[in-house]
């Protein structure tokens, strides 16, 4: 006979099923941007073409085989891979709620639904939530290990909790790099809890050496990825201003201030509350959660600034599952708790409305149906000319049979140009040829450009 599930875990449920409906209205579209279209160009060659690309990319092979897996099964489109990017974050709502009623007991319920509106509704997750990018999976794999570390450190000797700690280490670190540096940081607080409390040296070596040899085959090209990000890579300004707009980013939009500030007063709360209770293993889990998220940030940070610029915004979805984790852990347990959730819940709220509105805008609104239309007029015998990289990379996913390049415009170019310069400006650099405008348009709502014909 079944269980009987109790108002609480149906609440739950209510909330997971919500946040998949209102994600799943999101996806039904044709349009990407520069790095959603590597991914869908990456996902056309079989596995092994995949590990071979990825190792001469930026990035693991990982995420790549799971959505090339996924579209095997179900087809390939863009709906299917925005599916593919939302299943991990109902996969860590899942998770978290089960976790949490075991390991946190009576309150699990605060600790599951505000995770939830965190990781489901903050004004960036409508973005990130469905990016055809690799960001979700390293954030279900990374808050999956966090949370298999405090077991272990609960239970030491568990062996199931050892395998899988590791096991969704590993995953984390082969799907994204600044996963792979959160994990650095969890692996350095377990060791050293572990070693400090139980003085487990034998698991210890377990752990350092499995990590090891699991990792290994991956460690040269890793090297090599460095090497060729050190000298060659796209982002060339990090300044003040980066800083700032990175402490935005997670909750920029209409309430951004009142978000951080909420936030901030649960770290201190959490704080005040360890200094009288130092042996609340909960907090310092929950604050580890949280020092993890920030220092995996704050390296980036000084990386890009002392060696050069190397962290994007984005990089930082990685690890915002141990932050709400550790925000939601806190406000479950410190004093004024229940008036941060009031505020928390309040304003994730009057925010959804907003944000889903900008997401919606950005989906289906943003130009790419209008240029697929004009697409259908350009030859594939003709050649097309840009001197935009984004649209060079993102062109191919629309017009994948096309001899494209990118290159500046001189008075040989022939063909359809795609530019920002305007009608005159060409006209003037092309000389006596004659020129045509096509189309003025956009492409994801990033990418604005002109096209014109040169005969």
């Amino acid at each position: 006979m079944l269980k009987k599930i109790n108002n609480k875990d149906a609440i739950i449920m209510i909330l997971i099923i919500i946040f998949a409906c209102v994600n799943i209205s999101l996806i039904f579209n044709d349009s990407v941007w520069q790095d959603e279209a590597y991914t869908m160009d990456m996902i056309r060659g079989n596995i092994d073409e995949i590990i071979s690309s990825t190792a001469e990319d930026v990035h693991p092979p990982l995420y790549y085989i799971i959505v090339k897996i996924f579209t095997m099964i179900f087809g390939y489109s863009v709906p299917i891979v925005k599916i593919v990017s939302i299943i991990p974050v109902i996969l860590i709502m899942i998770f978290v709620a089960l976790k949490s009623k075991k390991i946190f007991k009576e309150k699990y319920f605060k600790i599951s639904i505000l995770f939830i509106l965190l990781i489901g509704f903050f004004p960036v997750a409508f973005i990130q939530n469905i990016e055809l990018r690799m960001y979700t999976w390293a954030m279900f794999f990374v808050t999956c290990s966090g949370i298999y570390a405090y077991e272990l450190y609960n239970k030491p000797k568990s062996r199931k909790n050892l395998i899988l700690f590791v096991l969704t280490s590993i995953c984390a670190a082969y799907t994204h790099y600044y996963a792979a540096l959160t994990e650095c940081f969890i692996y350095l607080f377990l060791i050293v809890n572990l070693i400090r409390k139980y003085k487990a040296w034998k698991e210890v070596l377990v752990i350092i050496g499995i990590t090891f040899a699991l990792y290994l085959p991956w460690i040269p090209i890793f090297i090599k990825q460095f090497l060729i990000v050190k000298d060659h890579w796209w982002l060339q300004v990090f300044d003040a201003n980066t800083i700032l707009s990175i402490i935005q980013y997670l909750f920029d939009g209409k309430f951004t201030n009142i978000f951080l500030i909420t936030c901030i007063a649960t770290i201190v709360g959490m704080i005040m509350h360890i200094r009288v209770n130092r042996k609340d293993n909960e907090i310092w889990f929950a604050i580890l959660c949280i020092t993890s998220f920030i220092l995996m940030v704050t390296t980036g940070c000084l990386v890009s600034i002392i060696l050069r610029p190397v962290f994007v915004h984005r990089y930082m979805y990685v690890g915002v599952g141990l932050l709400f984790l550790g925000i939601s852990i806190g406000i479950a347990k410190i004093e004024y708790g229940k008036l941060l959730l009031s505020i928390f819940v309040s304003v994730i709220i009057l925010n959804f409305p907003f944000s889903y509105n900008n997401a919606y805008i950005r989906e289906y609104k943003n130009g790419t149906e209008d240029f697929k239309e004009f697409s259908k007029n350009i030859e594939i015998q003709e050649n097309i000319v840009t001197d935009l990289k984004d649209v060079y990379y993102t062109l191919p996913y629309y017009l994948p049979n096309y001899n494209l390049k990118c290159t500046i415009i001189d008075k040989d170019t022939k063909g359809y140009v795609f530019t920002q310069k305007t009608l005159e400006k060409v006209e003037e650099i092309i000389d006596n040829s004659s020129v045509e405008q096509k189309f003025s348009g956009d492409i994801d709502g990033s990418m604005k450009f002109n096209v014109y014909y040169i005969k």
